[in-house]
């Protein structure tokens, strides 16, 4: 419309001579020298049209910059969405785990790791220990304000003396898997092998639903690394239920069921020392990429990583199962193949389950977010170009005739 209304104020012959198109005033093409000594001659040039017709070189450069927005709009755009996607779809790097029953017979958990791992189709795999049965203690000055925040607001945490308990994991990785992580990964094996002063890395990442708002949020946990934590290691006799409270007088009391509990109406209030084994570790570096088998799906708890050669430092050997996990180029194959071993050894495959086949939809979920994403930041860069492409040539058309005077001159 704009256009059109402009061009119907034009009379015919003024639009074939052209002559309200350029008004040259002296003063207003005047260039400085240091365009020229910083540009050359071209950017004056350039500099001196743009003057002689500011509205109609104005539109050329609102017209490229709205290119530029468009398509970095649309990348951020796709970004974000293929971000908040996978921040809530729960996902796994491994397609295969087994739960590895306590009674092995005549069969090591080694050899049996080896057994499965060289299945066909077993493209990587890890060995760890899970010890969920755990509270940390530490300053609350470690802490970021945000995280600090939502602990606050919970029934379950508790502030006592300037330190935040909390439930947490602590991860034990096969010595050669972690090993070689920690080389991968430019961490020092020296410090975070050594056994008899066991140093952990701190999985710094936190995944919530927060019910008050309805929406997920993930932030992250430290602000700082290198400190100490005192770990309290549940008890053999005793089951952690994940309450903890604190008397007037500073007891620290927390909830637990005794071995063979059922109910929550069983559970009893104990002081933390009494149900827990108390030890304090060095707390190092956080840890950016996870080993295999490390995940961050159980929410808002801190997680440590040790070598499996700490545990009997720490506590548990004794008491922990073993966990495998494997990736496969197939699959549904690979664990057909590893149920028959299993049944073959004549151990117990109910622990032995198909990620990969169980998530299924959600990683269908991502695999369409991707083809949408870059599929829109094509089709956006594709009219971004022929927008750029279009501006400057009918620009040059609309101006042969200065462009062939320029030539013969």
């Amino acid at each position: 419309y704009l256009p059109a209304r402009r061009a119907l104020r034009v009379s015919a012959i003024d639009a074939i001579r052209q002559t309200n198109e350029v008004n040259i005033n002296p003063k207003k093409v005047k260039t400085s020298k240091l365009t020229l000594k910083l540009f050359g001659f071209e950017g004056m040039l350039a500099s001196k049209n743009f003057k002689r017709n500011k509205r109609k070189y104005r539109a050329t450069v609102f017209s490229l910059f709205m290119s530029i927005v468009l398509f970095i709009s649309a990348s951020s755009f796709c970004s974000y969405l293929k971000n908040g996607v996978e921040s809530i779809i729960l996902t796994y790097a491994y397609d295969i785990s087994y739960n590895v029953p306590s009674d092995l017979g005549d069969v090591s958990n080694d050899a049996l790791y080896f057994q499965l791992a060289n299945t066909e189709g077993v493209t990587e795999g890890s060995y760890v220990y899970i010890q969920s049965n755990n509270v940390f203690s530490m300053k609350s000055d470690h802490f970021t304000k945000e995280y600090l925040d939502y602990l606050r607001g919970l029934d379950y945490y508790t502030e006592q003396n300037g330190n935040m308990l909390q439930y947490g994991l602590v991860y034990f990785v096969k010595d050669d898997i972690y090993e070689k992580y920690l080389q991968e990964n430019g961490y020092d094996t020296a410090v975070y092998m050594d056994a008899e002063n066991p140093t952990a890395l701190a999985v710094d990442y936190m995944k919530i639903y927060d019910y008050n708002e309805e929406r997920y949020k993930t932030f992250q946990m430290l602000q700082d690394t290198n400190f100490t934590v005192e770990l309290a290691t549940a008890k053999e006799e005793y089951l952690f239920t994940g309450r903890i409270e604190t008397e007037s007088d500073g007891t620290c009391l927390v909830g637990v069921l005794p071995q063979g509990g059922s109910g929550a109406e069983e559970e009893v209030l104990v002081p933390l020392e009494e149900a827990y084994s108390l030890q304090e570790v060095q707390v190092g570096e956080v840890a950016q990429k996870l080993p295999l088998g490390v995940e961050t799906v159980y929410g808002d708890c801190l997680t440590l990583l040790f070598p499996c050669s700490a545990m009997q430092t720490l506590g548990g050997e004794e008491t922990l199962n073993a966990n495998f996990f494997f990736r496969s180029s197939n699959p549904n194959q690979t664990y057909e193949a590893m149920g028959k071993t299993l049944d073959d050894l004549g151990l117990d495959t109910s622990g032995l389950t198909n990620v990969a086949d169980n998530i299924q939809s959600q990683r269908a979920i991502i695999t369409i977010i991707n083809v949408f994403s870059y599929g829109f930041i094509v089709l956006i860069s594709l009219i971004a170009a022929a927008n750029v492409f279009n501006t400057i040539s009918t620009n040059i058309h609309l101006r042969r005739r200065e462009f062939a005077m320029l030539s013969s001159v």
